[in-house]
Formats: C-alpha cells, sequence, structure tokens
C-alpha cells in the first residue's frame, strides 16, 4: 500500500485468490503458468479505480510522483498469408512491457522486452535492462533514463548476463552487476556517476592484486553513505570451473562429513549450506582516493541496513560461544564498533546475550541484561556502563518467556533520535531516555498501564533511519477485549499528550498514511470480517470500503463469540 508525493493516487498491489492457487497446485501446474498479481491505482479526483493485469513490478517514487510498472502481456506478431485480407493477429509469445508516468495518467515512455528496472528516490532517474535478440541470440543491455526528457542518457555495452543494483540517495550514482561469461558467474561492479560521466568497475582482476582471489558479490551490497563518499559491497571468492572428468553427474556421490568438535550441529550446518554459499565480506570503496578496506573477516560478521548513515557500524563475533550456542540460548556475541573511514575496529562488550543499537555519533551502545531484566547503555569514551531503566519500579522490560528455560529478552526497540533519544518499549507504554539530559521520561504517560492496553510506536514513513515523532503513531492492542486502538501525538505545553481516533474490536493488519498525513489505508480483521482494504483520514472518522475479497464470507461464517467470566 501507498500514496503518491502529491497524494492524488493509492496503489497498492492484488495478489491471485488462495482457491485459484490451491487448484493450480492441486493440478501440479508449473509455477510460471500461474497467474500473475495485478496492480490496482485508485484516482481520488475522479474517484476512478484502474486495474493492471499481469503485474511482475511496480515502483513508486519516495520523493515525486513518478509510477513506473512492469507488465507481462501477449506479444503480437503478423501471422504470414499469401491472401493479405486474411492476415490476422496472432498471440503466442509473451513479453515485458515497461509503462513510465511522470504524472499519471499521461503515459511519458513505454518500453519493450524489459527485464528489470530500479527508479531513482526523487523519481527523476531510471535505470532498465531490456534484452536484445539479434539472429535468435539472445543479450541484454543497461539503459539510464534522465525522465526530465524522454531520450537516454547513457546505454551501456551488450553483455549475455546483467543485474541491476540501485541507486545513490540524490540519484547520481547507480550500480549494477555485469557477466560476460555465463558459463561461470564471476561479477563486475559497475557504478556509474551521472555527474562526472564516469564508470567505476569493480572486478576480480582489480580485487586480486590487493586481496587474492575475490570478485564483488551480487548478494550482498553495494550501499552508498549519506554524502556518497563511500560505498560498502560485499567480496565473495572467485569462482572457478571444476575440472571435466569421465563422470556423469548422476556418477557423482555428494559425501556430509561432520565432527564432533565442530562449532555447529550437523543439522544446523545443513540448514545454513544455502546461505553459507552466500557469504561474503564487507568492504567499503573510497570515490575520492580510490581506495579498498575490508572490513570484517571470517569470525567478525556486520549488516548494513538499506538506511545507514553513519559511519560507525556494529559488528560482532560468537566465535568465543559458539560450541556452548549448541544447547544454550540465547546466543552471547562479543560487540565491536567499526570506523568506517579508517576501518578500525574497537571491542566494546564481551557476552552480550541481547544486543542493542548504535547512537547516530556513535558514543553510545545499548543492550539489554537478562539477568537484571534491564535496558542498560555503554558510554564509548569513557567506557563505563549505566542503567537506564533501574530507577522505575514495578516496571516489565523483559518479554514474557512462557515457561521457557531461557533468560527473557526485551520487549521491542524503536532506535534512537538525531537529538540522542534512545526509544524503547515497557509491557505497557512507551519509553525514551535522554543521553542530553540523562533522564528517562514515559512518552505514553502511562496511558497503556492505566487501560490496559499495549502501545507500540511505529513510523508512518520509513525514509529514515532515525526516530522523528512528528512522524510517527502509537498502535494499541486491547489486552482486555483484544481490540485495536490508534492513537495520535498533540503538543501540550513542553510535552506531548495522546489523543485517540481510532477504538475498533478488530485486528489491525496493515496502515499507511499519505505525505501530507491527511489520508490512510487501513486493513482491519475480525472473526467476522475479511481484512479489506479501507480509506480513511487522518482522524479515522470516515471508513471507504475498496475492496470485497472475500463476497462468500457472510455465507461461511460459522463462528461465534461468548465472552466468559
Amino acid at each position: 500500500l501507498s500514496f503518491s508525493a502529491d497524494n492524488s493516487l493509492a496503489i497498492f498491489k492484488i495478489k491471485p485468490g488462495f482457491d485459484t492457487l490451491r487448484a493450480l497446485k492441486f493440478k501440479k501446474v508449473k509455477k510460471n503458468k500461474w497467474p500473475l498479481d495485478s496492480l490496482c491505482i485508485i484516482e481520488f479526483k475522479t474517484n476512478k479505480t484502474i486495474k493492471i493485469a499481469g503485474l511482475k513490478k511496480y515502483i513508486l517514487s519516495e520523493k515525486g510522483n513518478t509510477i513506473c510498472y512492469l507488465s507481462q502481456q501477449n506479444k503480437s506478431k503478423k501471422k504470414k498469408s499469401w491472401i493479405a485480407s486474411l492476415s490476422k493477429l496472432k498471440s503466442d509469445k509473451k513479453t515485458n512491457i515497461l509503462k513510465v508516468f511522470t504524472s499519471y495518467p499521461n503515459l511519458f515512455l513505454e518500453l519493450n522486452d524489459v527485464v528489470d528496472f530500479k527508479l531513482s528516490i526523487d523519481g527523476n532517474r531510471l535505470g532498465i535492462l531490456q534484452k536484445i535478440v539479434v539472429n535468435k541470440e539472445t543479450n541484454y543491455k543497461v539503459i539510464i533514463y534522465d525522465l526530465r526528457s524522454i531520450n537516454p542518457v547513457r546505454e551501456f555495452d551488450v553483455a549475455q548476463r546483467f543485474k541491476l543494483s540501485g541507486w545513490s540517495d540524490s540519484g547520481d550514482k547507480f550500480a549494477f552487476f555485469q557477466i560476460q561469461d555465463t558459463s561461470i558467474e564471476n561479477h563486475e561492479l559497475h557504478v556509474y556517476d551521472l555527474t562526472s560521466n564516469k564508470s567505476t568497475i569493480i572486478g576480480a582482476t582489480l580485487l586480486e592484486n590487493m586481496f587474492g582471489d575475490s570478485l564483488p558479490s551480487v548478494h550482498q551490497g553495494p550501499l552508498f553513505s549519506k554524502d556518497e563518499d563511500y560505498m560498502v559491497f560485499g567480496v565473495t571468492k572467485t569462482l572457478v570451473k571444476e575440472p571435466e572428468d569421465s563422470l556423469m553427474d548422476d556418477e557423482k556421490v555428494s559425501v556430509d562429513v561432520w565432527h564432533y568438535l565442530d562449532a555447529k550441529i550437523q543439522p544446523q550446518q545443513l540448514k545454513e549450506l544455502k546461505s553459507l554459499k552466500k557469504k561474503s565480506d564487507w568492504f567499503i570503496y573510497s570515490f575520492k582516493n580510490s581506495k579498498f578496506q575490508k572490513l570484517n573477516n571470517d569470525t567478525l560478521q556486520m549488516r548494513f541496513s538499506d538506511k545507514f548513515e553513519s559511519m560507525y557500524q556494529l559488528s560482532y563475533s560468537n566465535e568465543l560461544y559458539a560450541v556452548a550456542s549448541q544447547w544454550s540460548y540465547p546466543w552471547p556475541k562479543d560487540i565491536y564498533r567499526v570506523d568506517l573511514k579508517t576501518a578500525e575496529k574497537k571491542l566494546l562488550m564481551k557476552n552480550v546475550h541481547y544486543g542493542g543499537e548504535l547512537s547516530p555519533d556513535g558514543s553510545i551502545y545499548t543492550f539489554f541484561n537478562p539477568e537484571k531484566g534491564q535496558r542498560m547503555a555503554f558510554r564509548i569514551p569513557t567506557m563505563d556502563t549505566i542503567c537506564l531503566t533501574c530507577q522505575t519500579d514495578s516496571v516489565k522490560w523483559s518479554r514474557d518467556n512462557n515457561g521457557l528455560p531461557a533468560l527473557a529478552g526485551p520487549l521491542e526497540s524503536y532506535g534512537f533520535s538525531r537529538s540522542m533519544r534512545y526509544y524503547f518499549q515497557s509491557e505497557r507504554d512507551i519509553w525514551y531516555y535522554d543521553f542530553v539530559t540523562d533522564t528517562l521520561i514515559c512518552l505514553s504517560g502511562f496511558e497503556g498501564h492505566s487501560r490496559n492496553i499495549k502501545l507500540s510506536l511505529r513510523k508512518k514513513h520509513t525514509d529514515s533511519a532515525y526516530i522523528y515523532i512528528k512522524d510517527t503513531y502509537v498502535q494499541g492492542f486491547n489486552k482486555s477485549n483484544k481490540g485495536m486502538h490508534v492513537f495520535a501525538w498533540l503538543k501540550h505545553g513542553n510535552h506531548l499528550d495522546l489523543v485517540e481516533y481510532l477504538n475498533s474490536p478488530h485486528q489491525l493488519v496493515e496502515l499507511k498514511w499519505s505525505e501530507d498525513g491527511n489520508k490512510t489505508l487501513l486493513r482491519k480483521s475480525s472473526v467476522k470480517e475479511y481484512p479489506d482494504l479501507y480509506l480513511s483520514d487522518s482522524e479515522f472518522k470516515t471508513f471507504e470500503r475498496m475492496s470485497q475479497i472475500n463476497p462468500q464470507q457472510a455465507e461461511l461464517n460459522l463462528s461465534l463469540i461468548h465472552i466468559s467470566e
């Protein structure tokens, strides 16, 4: 579910019905012959609803109002005949057609044989992967368009295989992978800079000179820093063709070998085999000085989110505790802070069971102490630990363990704001710790505790890694009647009050807000109602039903509700 930036459109995807897919599975129909999804576009000005069948992919730009969708349609060709009057269209093949709207419903661009595409955040630039067939030989090419003019700004050489990666936040850099020889998938990473009209190519030859048999990995990254001076990406081992022998594939034997001193038991090794084949090391590349640095190693693991902004990132190692992790839980880790600019690794804490987050400036690391049942923080400059929640009495900070023989973990944490406030959840309420004033505040004013409602903080838009309270709302789950609540924030003096806008005996399945916050799309369900789509205002005063997914619901509903004392 999503709104356009000017709030004139709502867009969502419709999947084939459960009964339809079940019937196809029962008949053992191949997946490539299953019906595709459909795209639904709602125009608020005209109150029109448009459905596009055969949907393969769609993107609505985060900023701006550009809509792109790729759909599969029958490819029509003229049937050859010596009687011209009997010539007709014969549809025996299918093709992918990309349609681009910079101002819907006016079609700006239409392209055939498109395999994939990537749209920049502002909706001004488009990268496509297009299939080219010449003399029955299939190849591909990457083309970049600036949607402020209809002509392409850059076409790359034809190759046997490509994989698109994505745009930087500004839309000035575009990354993709290229393979020249499909018999072995050794990729080159290409980053094209539209401002300088230059490409940075990172391939096996360049990496082998510095790091041995290495090449960029298609399974990890690349991701650009906020200032776009740096790029992190994955590097894996170069693939080598297996030597030819006299045995056929079905004559070769595969053997699983396990030793009792292995750090992981055999079922876990087999379970992780597929992900292990995709495992890569993180590298960082500087566009300013064209230098590489390796950020982790075989025992140090890292993760990056798509919205990473800080040049400090967390990494962890469970090497010392791997054997004990076979029978104990939670699995402890040693936590490190990595400076991306220098690749310096600093050990923060050892034997951490429930880790947390790093502050925007990289000076605070939060975690949860399961023995004390309290949230803690480690101040990196002074190397000391403080308790964030020990000053409160009779507030539960850990989740219900349901009788399991393990240390209970924390309830949900929401992250930092740029002003160094750390937001998290108690059993019923929402809290934050202000590291500037060293104070703990109940943001929801104990509203959840007094009404027996579990309150959760939710972002209206997910375009930032940090918390902006003005761009959040509060979702509530009533522990007494299992109903849902939606609250908004209202500024009152020097604090915020919770204002309840919705109280309903339903489960909230999904909720999306328009860019200006005046419209909402939501799906709600109950034991008697299917989770259909509704359009509402910001205060949920009116509801307009936009779908009727299961019209037989009233006939098939056999549920009874009875409240017992």
